[in-house]
Parts: C-alpha cells; sequence; structure tokens
C-alpha cells in the first residue's frame, strides 16, 4: 500500500461476488483515490448486457483512474475530474463492442466517489450514494455527498426508487452516456484545511446513515484504526438484526482511506 493510503473491499454477507471496487495511486503528498458501487440489478436479465456489473465497475474504474493520472499532473481540478469521467465513460461503452442494449435503464452502472490531491488542494467528485467525509484542520468532519441523495433516502427502501435513476428530476448513475458529468458534485479544498478523508460506498456508510452505531468522527476514527475490524464489526450488527425482504440484510464495501497530515508536503 502506498504511504499514507489504506484501502478495502469485499463482499456482503449474503453474496459472493462484490460489485465494489477501490483504486489508488501515488502517496499522500499528491495521488488518486477512487471508489465505486455497482447497482445491483434485481432481475439481471434485463439489463440487455452480456457482460455484467463486475466487469462494467472493474473496467471503468481501470479506465477512471488511468485518465485522471492522465490529467492530473498538469491540473488538479474538478475540471480535470470531469473529463476524466467523461473519458472513461465513453471508453468502457465502447468496450462492449455493440454487443449490449445500453440504452435500457437497468445496464450495468456505478456510484462513484473520487479524490485527486497535491501540494495545494484536494479536489474531490461525488455521484449518488457513495460518500467522502473529510477530516478538517479544526478535527471535525463534514461529509461530502450528492443532493440528489435525499431523493433516494426519500424512497427507499422501495424498489420504486429504480424508476427515478438516470431520468430527468431524478437520480443519476454512472452508466453508458457521458452526460452524466453534469450531474457529478465537485469540489476544491485547500490542503492545508483537512488532515485527511475517506471515500467509501454506502455498503460501509449504513454505519452512520443507516445503522446509528456512531457520528461520522467515529466512523472516520474506525477505518482508520483497523479498518477490518471496522468492517467486521458493521457485518456483526447486520448478522444479528432481523431481515427485511424489501432490502439486503447487508452490502458490498469499499473504501480509501488517505491520511493528508503525515507526509512533508514540500513548500
Amino acid at each position: 500500500m502506498m504511504a499514507g493510503i489504506e484501502t478495502y473491499s469485499g463482499a456482503g454477507l449474503d453474496t459472493a461476488v462484490n460489485e465494489d471496487g477501490v483504486w489508488q495511486s501515488g502517496d499522500s503528498t499528491a495521488g488518486v483515490a477512487l471508489v465505486l458501487d455497482g447497482v445491483t440489478s434485481p432481475h439481471p436479465k434485463v439489463t440487455g448486457c452480456e457482460h455484467g456489473v463486475t466487469w462494467f465497475v472493474e473496467n471503468l474504474g481501470d479506465t477512471i483512474l488511468a485518465q485522471v493520472e492522465q490529467r492530473v499532473p498538469q491540473e488538479v481540478s474538478t475540471k480535470a475530474l470531469l473529463a476524466a469521467v467523461r473519458s472513461a465513460i465513453t471508453s468502457t461503452a465502447h468496450k462492449h463492442l455493440g454487443r449490449c442494449d445500453l440504452n435500457r435503464l437497468a445496464t450495468p452502472q456505478a456510484t462513484m466517489a473520487l479524490a485527486a490531491w497535491d501540494q495545494d488542494s484536494v479536489c474531490v467528485a461525488v455521484l449518488c450514494d457513495s460518500y467522502v467525509v473529510v477530516k478538517g484542520a479544526d478535527g471535525a468532519c463534514r461529509v461530502l455527498t450528492d443532493p440528489a441523495l435525499q431523493l433516494i433516502q426519500d424512497f427507499a427502501p422501495d424498489y420504486g426508487v429504480r424508476r427515478y435513476r438516470n431520468v430527468p428530476d431524478g437520480f443519476h448513475t454512472l452508466a453508458a452516456d457521458p452526460s452524466v458529468t453534469d450531474f457529478i458534485r465537485t469540489w476544491s479544498i485547500p490542503r492545508e484545511e483537512i488532515q485527511g478523508l475517506v471515500l467509501t460506498t454506502d455498503g460501509a456508510a449504513r454505519y452512520v446513515r443507516e445503522y446509528r452505531l456512531g457520528s461520522w468522527e467515529d466512523f472516520y476514527e474506525g477505518v482508520g484504526s483497523d479498518v477490518e475490524d471496522f468492517v467486521r464489526a458493521i457485518r456483526s450488527f447486520e448478522s444479528g438484526r432481523p431481515i427485511r425482504t424489501d432490502a439486503k440484510r447487508s452490502d458490498d464495501v469499499a473504501l480509501a482511506r488517505i491520511d493528508l497530515s503525515t507526509s512533508e508536503v514540500m513548500t
């Protein structure tokens, strides 16, 4: 693992295949981190795609990372992040080689949290229900989210929420249309204002958002102390609770923690 960066990814309790992914490069001085949460379809045969969500997530993640790495050395900016994601979506769509119907609403897709940093700034991009938890210089944590997350929460756990995905006045995910980048929420923050950050898919964010097991400060410290123990604690809670028929008992997890307080930033 690169200095100052720790990652974790694992499947949920009831699934053999992990549809989340995490990517990183560089170190705490300058680098990139990405998490993607593959959107599971309740009826895989209606996706119109012969490859599946895991294939999509792996290919999209690899391509986003490569595209960001090309752009970031010249410009760490939200503009560069959006351009990288846009190019990666187009490139991944071409990899279907015309064999898949990418116009279906159920086509493989993913949510995203992406960050890039250098000696001066930290740039973040978030889409749908992935999160970035930022620990400020004062020790307080704030959470960067997609405003459309409220729409998802309003309808969850009603599976009817899917009809609001990638449509006007709905919420958006990364799929086959590069214009979705118009809906990605971005931030550019002076590095001196941040001690570190955690990128997470919603499988781990449930610790705060749904399960109320602690605060976002507790979440940040738990991931930083021992990420595997932290995820095991979530799984332990999930394994002991009643299983709802209208929702997953647990979800896949992808995490990236970047400590920006330990590197010697050149001046």
